[in-house]
């Protein structure tokens, strides 16, 4: 194997490992917490309070999943407490969405998690080494966006 299928291979190696981990650590850290969501429920309480236009059609596009999941997990939360659906005032066509106080507080021990990962994987690097790290995640991030702007485009 060339010296660039060794690291091309590592890599993908890394990218998995790395997810698998992240999401498992993650939700172990909410549950040990007494957080009873799940880890797509808790991403799209965040994708709610990100959201800079909070519409049903926008949040789910920005999460890549259908509208029609998104309702559904979303209506899942709001019976549980963590989202309300609501009108828009000037086009009553429109549903939008907040999330409510219980769900902030889901919101702040997910946060911290993250800081505490960012903080961890960065605290042995210089700033130079993160500099060359964020370099390398945005290109990989600008290719899958990239590939999913074509992928997508063939499903429509």
């Amino acid at each position: 194997m060339t010296k660039k299928n060794k690291t091309r291979h590592r890599l993908n190696e890394l990218l998995v490992e790395l997810f698998n981990y992240i999401l498992y650590i993650e939700e172990k850290n909410l549950k040990d917490r007494g957080v009873t969501l799940t880890m797509s429920e808790v991403h799209l309480l965040e994708s709610v309070s990100k959201a800079k236009n909070n519409n049903v059609t926008s949040i789910a596009s920005k999460m890549m999943i259908t509208k029609g999941t998104f309702s559904i997990n979303a209506s899942r939360l709001e019976a549980k407490g963590y989202l309300r659906k609501y009108r828009d005032e000037n086009d009553a066509r429109v549903v939008r969405m907040e999330i409510t106080d219980k769900a902030k507080e889901v919101l702040k021990i997910h946060d911290k998690f993250h800081e505490m990962l960012i903080d961890r994987a960065i605290d042995d690097l210089d700033l130079q080494d993160n500099e060359i790290l964020n370099q390398s995640l945005e290109s990989i991030l600008k290719y899958l966006r990239s590939e999913y702007k074509v992928i997508s485009k063939d499903m429509n």
